[in-house]
């Protein structure tokens, strides 16, 4: 029977795999925060590591994130058994609004002016080099929670860079 990893943790994946006939393994990730830095909770390097603990010296038929924050780990885990699918970088690309942004820039595509921040990136920097409103968002995820508006002034926006950083590190648009 041939073999496929699950890169996270969902019922109706394992069954439907099973009634296409595969054997599931299912590599689960407990957070969505864990699912975007991959499997088991650290990298993906780490999950290949893992998972090639896992499967000795065979390898899965097939890899399949079957969560949207498994796809870069589900990547790296395919290009490392060699079997076909998305690849590391297009996995990136598609998930992470930073790698998306610089791909995009670099192609040529029209986009918002963005900026990735750091520590010391201050709120009237951001004022200065993007103008109002500047836009507060997470490098990964697509929930509207995640996303802040600064529609008002410098003092505005510096309080929201501080709240928000206090949650996660984010990526402005």
């Amino acid at each position: 029977m041939p073999r496929i990893a699950l890169v996270g943790s969902r019922n109706a994946a394992r069954k439907a795999a099973r009634r296409l006939g595969y054997d599931p393994v299912v590599l689960h990730v407990a957070a969505r925060a864990e699912q975007a830095v991959g499997a088991y909770g650290g990298t993906a390097d780490d999950a290949v590591d893992r998972s090639r603990e896992h499967f000795g010296d065979e390898r899965p038929d097939a890899v399949v994130a079957v969560a949207e924050g498994a796809v870069p780990t589900a990547a790296a885990l395919r290009a490392a058994f060699g079997l076909a699918g998305l690849s590391p970088e297009a996995a990136a690309r598609c998930h992470d609004k930073r790698a998306m942004k610089h791909a995009a820039a670099a192609a040529g595509i029209p986009c918002a002016p963005f900026v990735s921040i750091d520590d010391g990136t201050t709120a009237a920097e951001l004022v200065d080099t993007l103008g109002l409103p500047v836009v507060l968002k997470l490098p990964v995820g697509q929930h509207v929670g995640e996303v802040v508006v600064t529609a008002g002034d410098a003092e505005t926006c510096a309080n929201q860079l501080d709240a928000a950083r206090a949650l996660v590190d984010i990526e402005l648009a």
